[in-house]
C-alpha cells in the first residue's frame, strides 16, 4: 500500500512539474513559412512606433535557426507600406515589396492594434521581389501580441486622406504610403503615393506654405496657381526602374475640383499646411469617380 501511495504521489509530482514547465515556457511571438520551411519564434520580434505607422522586425538573433531578416512597415489601421526580406544564407539577397503598389502582392489580415496595451497582432501573406531580376519569394505567417516601443512623433508629415467614390464598383480608401516634394524655380511638386497604386500630384507655382487660407479651384489641364493630377500604376515595364517613377508605367486621369487651405503654421522651423480636397475624376472626358471628403497635410522647410 505504501508503495502504491508513493507511486501516485510521484506521478502527481511529475505532472505538476510538466504543467509548471508549460506555464514557464514563453509564448510564441511569431510563426513563418518561407521556402516551404516553418519557423516558430519565441522572441526575436520587435516593433517601434513611427507616428501613425509601426515598424516590425523579425530577425536572426542569439543563434536561432531563422536565417532571415523580415521587416514590415504598416499603419496602425493595418495598411501595408513596405516589406523587406533578407535571405542571410543565400548571399543576403534583399527582397522587397513593390514600391508603388505593395497592397497588391502583400496582405495583412486579422489585424489588431491595441492602443491601451500598445501591442499588435496580425496574420500576413504575400510575395516579395528581388529588384532587377525575375526572382521572388512567398512569405506567410503571423505575429502575436508584440509590444510596441513608443517614440515621439515628428511634425514632418505629408499625406492625403479620404475615400474615392467610383460611379460603379467598390469605394477605395485613400492611404498615403509615402510622399515626395520636389521644388524648382518654376514649380513645386507635392506627390502622394497610395499603397494600392495611385499617385496624386499637387503642382503649384510657389511653395504651398506661401498661399493664403482660402479655396482654390483647379483643373488638371489648366494653368491655375494650383493643379492636381491623378495617375494609376500599371506595372513595371523595365526592372531597372524598380524604385523610380516612369511616366509610361502610369495611366493619367483628368481632374477638376477645389483645394481649400485651412491652416498655415510653423513649428520648430517646419512649415505645415493643412486643408481639404474635393476632386472629380474623369477618364476620356467622362466622369467616373469623386473624392468629396479628402484632407491633406504638407510639411516642409520651404
Amino acid at each position: 500500500m505504501k508503495t502504491s501511495t508513493l507511486f501516485i504521489i510521484l506521478c502527481l509530482f511529475i505532472i505538476s512539474c510538466n504543467k509548471n514547465s508549460d506555464l514557464d515556457s514563453p509564448p510564441t511571438k511569431a510563426e513563418l513559412n518561407i521556402k516551404s520551411s516553418n519557423f516558430i519564434l519565441k522572441d526575436n520580434v520587435s516593433a517601434n512606433e513611427d507616428c501613425d505607422n509601426i515598424s516590425l522586425t523579425i530577425g536572426d538573433v542569439n543563434g536561432s535557426k531563422f536565417d532571415y531578416n523580415l521587416a514590415l512597415n504598416f499603419s496602425k489601421k493595418g495598411n501595408i507600406n513596405t516589406v523587406t526580406l533578407i535571405d542571410i544564407k543565400d548571399k543576403s539577397k534583399n527582397y522587397k515589396s513593390p514600391l508603388f503598389n505593395p497592397k497588391k502582392s502583400f496582405k495583412l489580415d486579422s489585424f489588431k492594434y491595441d492602443s491601451l496595451s500598445n501591442t499588435v497582432s496580425f496574420h500576413f501573406e504575400g510575395r516579395v521581389f528581388l529588384p532587377y531580376t525575375n526572382d521572388s519569394l512567398s512569405v506567410k505567417g503571423y505575429v502575436n501580441n508584440i509590444d510596441i516601443k513608443q517614440r515621439r512623433c515628428s511634425d514632418i508629415q505629408t499625406k492625403i486622406n479620404g475615400v474615392l467614390y467610383p460611379l460603379e464598383g467598390t469605394d477605395r480608401d485613400i492611404y498615403t504610403s509615402f510622399s515626395t516634394i520636389v521644388s524648382s524655380p518654376e514649380a513645386y511638386h507635392y506627390s502622394f503615393y497610395t499603397n494600392d497604386g495611385l499617385r496624386f500630384l499637387i503642382k503649384t507655382n510657389a511653395a504651398l506654405s506661401s498661399f493664403s487660407a482660402g479655396k482654390y479651384a483647379f483643373d488638371s489641364e489648366g494653368l491655375d496657381k494650383i493643379n492636381i493630377s491623378l495617375e494609376e500604376y500599371k506595372g513595371l515595364s523595365d526592372k531597372n526602374y524598380f524604385f523610380q517613377y516612369k511616366p509610361n508605367e502610369w495611366k493619367s486621369f483628368q481632374t477638376k475640383g477645389e483645394l481649400e487651405i485651412k491652416n498655415q503654421i510653423t513649428s520648430d522651423g517646419v512649415k505645415i499646411t493643412t486643408g481639404n480636397l474635393k476632386i472629380s475624376i474623369y477618364n476620356n472626358q467622362n466622369i467616373f469617380a469623386n473624392i468629396d471628403n479628402g484632407s491633406f497635410i504638407i510639411s516642409s522647410y520651404f
